[in-house]
Parts: structure tokens; sequence; C-alpha cells
């Protein structure tokens, strides 16, 4: 992701270490820390899902300064590995557990809209303000 404060495979990692683990080495208790060809998801299907939470976080706010890059960070990356534990299930409580993330990322998820908000009021939450220039000398008059 060209964005310089886009979580990385390891950032979405350390939410999901479970994910983390080695599928060709059955047994191993050893958690990789990030994701490459040998988790699942592999690398390739967790970029793909850091991309789209970048992508949604870019899409809520106009201007993402350096005092908002980490509030963009958290939210993108708890967003990505709620959504990386849904899509890649092992188990029927992996449901549960997507339930917990979700939550989490809802919460940074705020957060990073009320930060945007008291910053500059460029997210897409704000309230619109319209500027309508003066009346001409005539709009102002009843009798016509």
């Amino acid at each position: 992701m060209s964005e310089a404060w886009a979580p990385t495979l390891s950032d979405v990692g350390s939410c999901i270490p479970t994910r983390t683990a080695n599928v060709n080495l059955p047994g191993e208790d050893r958690y990789l820390g990030t994701f490459t060809s040998d988790t699942n998801p592999n690398a390739t299907q967790a970029q793909d899902r850091i991309d789209k939470a970048v992508e949604d976080v870019k899409a809520a706010c106009t201007l993402i300064s350096t005092v908002l890059q980490p509030a963009a960070k958290n939210a993108a990356m708890w967003r990505a590995a709620a959504d990386l534990e849904l899509a890649y299930p092992d188990r029927n409580a992996d449901a549960n557990y997507y339930a917990q993330l979700d939550a989490r990322a809802r919460y940074e998820w705020d957060l990073f809209l009320k930060a945007a908000a008291q910053q500059d009021g460029t997210t897409a939450s704000a309230t619109p303000i319209y500027y309508m220039p003066d009346p001409p000398w005539w709009g102002d008059r009843n009798d016509i």
C-alpha cells in the first residue's frame, strides 16, 4: 500500500496471532507473527484485506494528517483483522471471535472519526456548511 500509515502484515498479525501459524507444520505452536505463503490466510490474501481497509479509511476522511495517522492505522489494522477472521474461519468458535474483533474494529473506527472531526472536520460524517451569495438588490422586494 502506498500510504505511509498503512498497517503491515505483521501489524495485523499481532491482532490475530493464531492466524500466523505455519500450516505446513501441524502441531507447531510457534506463531510467525506475520502472514507468509505458509499461513492461512496467506500474505497475498491478508494484504488484499489490508488494502481494502485502508481504502475505507481514506474514503472517510479527505485528508489524513500526521496527527491522524496512528488512529487511521489502528482503524485499518483492526478492520483487516476482523475481516480476515470472518473470511477464513477454521472452526465454529471463530464466529464468536469475529464478533469480538468486529467490536474492537468499530471502536477504533469511532476513535478515528472523532479525531478526524476534531482536527479539521473533513470526515464524511461532518455536517455540510452551505455558503450563499448576497441576494441582488431586488431579491428582497415583495411588491414585484
